[in-house]
């Protein structure tokens, strides 16, 4: 069964000892002044849907995930959050939508920065053991557990809210709502996001200032080397100059990498290179050797690496000039 109350009342209840912090028992549309202090928040059985039921799970968490389905079909469409609660043997279930509660809240005057906690009459009451009188016309009952507003001329005598709620110990049963999702902001915290957003402002003016005077000096900078070392000033030169450079950079390793490859004849002792000439497409030895049929043997060393593309022995010296 779904158990909600229709009637509506507000009762101001006195604050606890243990606590102080005043209790606002909401239930009738009713403007309430109030002065900047904290307050805690007992919903009506009319700001929520009621159920207890054994379900075929263990956890919370899991019977939360059953909780839009048991509520199917049942209740008014809407957007509504869910909490549950294990008592003994049942899981207790409310359905309550954020935005009526907040609504309502704000009609009252009520600023979110003044609320403490908000709680069910449910959570709260349940272990009644006579009516509690919240205002002139109705009562909280508890029947088997469950609570519902009846009309005081019901009633043969009911026990005095401030009397209860001055021995009672709030349970941990509270819920949270967005109030800026709903929009129940009060003033301080407009004040607050006005001046966050006024320091955010002239953080990001002093940084575009910075950037600005960085941007300058180093375009400054840039136009000082264009003009010392006389650089392209458009992409497609500076690509250009880039692959010239790229290609001259590749000749020149090549050459070095043949260079190497010529000064490194493995020579007999009192063997030398008399002259060595290198441009980039030929190279020519004058290499004395311990005797002409050393030749061959030299001959065949540089055509590891090297096209010959001439050779004579004169004396003991042999000129060789190959290809690069």
């Amino acid at each position: 069964m779904i158990y909600r109350q229709k009637g509506q009342a507000i009762l101001k209840l006195p604050t606890s000892s243990k606590k102080s912090v005043k209790t606002l028992f909401i239930n009738r549309q009713e403007r309430i002044t109030l002065a900047d202090e904290k307050v805690n928040i007992v919903l009506s059985p009319a700001f929520y849907w009621f159920k207890s039921e054994e379900l075929p799970v263990k956890s919370v968490a899991q019977a939360k995930k059953l909780a839009p389905s048991l509520y199917d079909g049942t209740i008014p469409d809407g957007h509504y959050s869910y909490h549950v609660t294990k008592r003994d043997e049942c899981f207790w279930i409310f359905a309550y939508d954020d935005a009526y509660i907040v609504s309502k809240l704000t009609e009252l005057g009520i600023k979110s920065a003044q609320i403490n906690q908000i709680y069910f009459a449910q959570s709260e009451c349940f272990d009644l053991i006579e009516p509690l009188k919240i205002d002139d016309t109705f009562a909280l009952v508890a029947d088997e557990n469950i609570l519902s507003m009846v009309p005081l001329t019901y009633l043969s005598g009911a026990l005095s809210s401030e009397e209860y709620f001055s021995k009672h110990t709030f349970s941990k049963e509270h819920i949270s709502l967005n109030f800026f999702q709903n929009n129940l902001i009060d003033e301080k915290y407009i004040y607050r996001l006005i001046a966050l957003s006024v320091t955010f402002i002239f953080i990001y003016f002093a940084n575009y200032m910075i950037v600005r005077k960085d941007l300058r000096q180093a375009l400054g900078e840039e136009y000082a080397i264009t003009e010392k070392y006389k650089l392209p000033a458009t992409s497609f030169e500076l690509n250009g100059l880039q692959r010239s450079l790229k290609t001259k950079e590749k000749r020149q390793l090549t050459y070095r990498e043949n260079v190497k490859k010529l000064l490194s004849l493995t020579l007999l002792s009192g063997e030398y290179v008399k002259k060595l000439e290198v441009s980039d497409k030929k190279a020519s030895y004058e290499i004395v050797m311990k005797e002409p049929k050393r030749a061959e043997a030299i001959s065949a060393m540089v055509k590891k690496s090297f096209q010959i593309t001439s050779a004579k022995v004169i004396d003991n010296t042999f000129y060789i000039g190959v290809g690069l």
